[in-house]
């Protein structure tokens, strides 16, 4: 009797914390919206092909996640003027010169894991902001992450907060960070094509068209210090093109667990003052649920 008492009750409070959480994110047909609208915002903002840069919007928001001012809205300004090769593609080097864009080069051998190195390899004559972070070391020229960064808090009053500038605009958290574009899918992420392919998750269009984005490299060392003499020249190889998609796949039913947690721990962090849990974990987390079912 004790024992169907509790599960009554755990049904109860399970409808009423969905309810919430339904009125608080919205419907599904509410965040698709919230999403598209994103997209259309990313379509326009990229039609002009003489910008510098490539604007791609990300964060909770763009997500179709929007908790009050703890969603934030990220930008990713994605330099157009250089590319950055593998070592299995610099054949290609030859074919982006002739379209005078500067030619970068993925070097991970001496670099942290999840981390590269980016080696020029062909003139920075086109791209001034990259030629003012060139570092020399040995026979060899680097662009340095760390130099990147600070050329960038100098054009903006915003507060650095790791690879990001961090500014508030009426009360909206936004990051701004400059990557630059792979398009290619790099060796050391091997591993999630092949674990993908084994288990069906991603399908293989879906995996096909993450492959084709490749990965951004945003401008911050590891903190690990695993070759502490490159640390200052180290770039993260980030795959938030790659995760904003999975996201998408992911039913807004099972994703209103991350808004349910997040939704807590926004409120357990104002009444305790304790560190807020990151969306970007709690997204993780919903994949990786996702890839082991």
């Amino acid at each position: 009797m004790a024992a169907a008492t509790v599960c009554d009750n755990v049904s109860l409070i399970s409808k009423g914390l969905y309810m919430a959480v339904s009125v608080e994110i919205g419907s599904e047909s509410i965040v698709k919206i919230r999403r598209q609208k994103y997209e259309i915002h990313d379509l326009l903002g990229n039609c002009d092909s003489t910008e510098e840069h490539t604007h791609i919007q990300s964060g909770s928001r763009p997500e179709g996640f929007e908790l009050g001012t703890s969603s934030d809205v990220d930008t990713v300004f994605v330099d157009r003027k250089a590319i950055v090769l593998t070592h299995s593609t610099i054949t290609m080097a030859r074919y982006y010169s002739k379209l005078s864009i500067p030619v970068l080069l993925m070097e991970t051998e001496h670099a942290s894991p999840g981390y590269t190195l980016v080696k020029i390899v062909t003139s920075m004559t086109n791209n001034v902001g990259l030629k003012k972070a060139l570092v020399v070391k040995g026979k060899d020229t680097y662009v340095s992450s760390e130099r990147i960064r600070e050329s960038f808090n100098a054009i903006s009053t915003s507060v650095c907060h790791g690879p990001c500038q961090t500014s508030t605009v009426l009360g909206l958290d936004r990051d701004h960070v400059y990557a630059l574009h792979c398009p290619f899918w790099p060796k050391r992420a091997v591993n999630f094509i092949r674990r993908s392919l084994h288990i069906g998750w991603p399908s293989y269009d879906v995996l096909t068209d993450i492959c084709k984005d490749g990965c951004l490299l945003v401008p911050i060392n590891s903190k690990q210090q695993h070759y502490s003499d490159t640390l200052y020249l180290e770039w993260r190889i980030s795959f938030s093109r790659a995760e904003k998609k999975l996201i998408g796949l992911i039913a807004i039913s099972a994703l209103s667990s991350v808004g349910d947690r997040k939704a807590l721990t926004v409120g357990a962090t104002r009444r305790r003052h304790c560190q807020q849990q990151s969306a970007r974990y709690l997204k993780s987390k919903c994949v990786m649920f996702k890839d082991v079912r």
